[in-house]
């Protein structure tokens, strides 16, 4: 991967671990890629509230006593991925207050973005080498390492070599070698400026949380997703439902064509975006403004459905809905859910759908 532009390609990279092979796309209680439902399962910085509403601790009695959990314990997936491998933590000062963003691999820290004065987290996800000063040859060549990468002098040498071997002459192509053998060589970080809108306090969230995050830098335009988590010891597995139960709240999605140029879309108003359960059938549907309503239905507790009703204002064109996921995952006391977080991606035309929505009990 010569360039990471997205979050989602840095959450896909911390899910296979940083290195190559898959990633997993279990994990998340809910998560279902189009398949069956397991059992009955259906920019800113600054103080905590301007961030989040989420509780800023939790304390739980457990075999062991009482523990405290704080947002530092909480988990934000991407739609897309779905997976507890590649995830998103806050990282808090001695304060409590937020001051980063931690990109997870497991239990290994693969990014870390931190709170800037303007508003925004800074991520460093790589670095760009310069080799310059060839003679015969161009003013400069340049390749880039993204993290979590190999910095040896042999890892860069084939870094320009994927780049240049076959742009450049033999003669040019081992100039450059022993350039990087000899450490004569440029080397700067590749930084992105990372902001975090989420919506739960809205929907009068206090477990969970979902919204949106933009990456951009001076040499890439702006890419966007949405994510989604909350705290991990309320999150309930195997939720209990009534026979008629009504969920109510918001969704967010990042539309983009052939992954380029991410536009950012909102459900009609706070309370139009629903989550129904009648007598074993779950409805999820979600109005976006001046776009379409996306309806998941899980009809009794078989497969979820994906269908799409109304017109488009702003372009975006489906015919159909294609490799469709979607990732629930419910919170609450004592196996009661009180509210609920999820994504959803799939894509169809060219059209990239990246969605996540937070519901609470009406």
């Amino acid at each position: 991967m010569k360039k990471l532009a997205l979050l989602t390609s840095v959450l896909a990279l911390a899910a296979c671990g940083g290195g190559s092979g898959g990633g997993s796309n279990g994990g998340v209680p809910g998560t279902v890629p189009g398949g069956d439902v397991p059992g009955t399962n259906p920019p800113q910085a600054g103080n905590v509230d301007k961030i989040t509403s989420l509780l800023p601790e939790i304390t739980v009695d457990g075999p062991d006593g009482q523990k405290t959990y704080t947002l530092e314990d909480v988990k934000f997936f991407d739609p897309s991925i779905g997976s507890e491998e590649g995830y998103l933590t806050f990282g808090l000062d001695d304060n409590g207050e937020i001051d980063s963003i931690k990109i997870m691999a497991g239990d290994t820290i693969a990014g870390n973005a931190t709170r800037g004065d303007n508003g925004l987290f800074s991520l460093t996800t790589g670095f760009k080498y310069k080799v310059s000063g060839i003679e015969g040859g161009q003013d400069y060549y340049t390749t880039d390492i993204m993290l979590p990468g190999d910095y040896t002098t042999e890892a860069i040498i084939n870094a320009f070599e994927s780049v240049w071997a076959d742009k450049v002459s033999p003669e040019i192509m081992d100039a450059i070698k022993a350039k990087v053998a000899n450490n004569d060589i440029e080397r700067e970080e590749i930084d992105y400026d990372l902001a975090v809108e989420l919506y739960g306090k809205s929907v009068g969230l206090k477990y969970s949380d979902f919204g949106y995050n933009t990456m951009s830098s001076p040499d890439d335009p702006n890419d966007s997703s949405a994510m989604f988590g909350g705290y991990e010891v309320k999150r309930i597995d195997n939720p209990v439902f009534t026979d008629k139960m009504t969920f109510t709240g918001k969704a967010i999605a990042a539309l983009s064509r052939n992954g380029k140029n991410a536009e950012k879309i909102i459900a009609t108003d706070d309370n139009a975006t629903t989550l129904n359960f009648d007598n074993g059938k779950a409805t999820l549907t979600m109005p976006f403004n001046d776009w379409y309503s996306i309806i998941v239905e899980n009809p009794n507790s078989q497969k979820y459905m994906f269908r799409y009703d109304g017109e488009t204002k702003i372009g975006y064109d489906l015919n159909g809905i294609d490799n469709a996921n979607i990732n629930v995952i419910y919170y609450g006391d004592n196996n009661a859910p009180t509210e609920a977080v999820g994504g959803i991606s799939f894509d169809n035309n060219g059209v990239e759908f990246k969605g996540a929505f937070g519901v609470a009990k009406k």
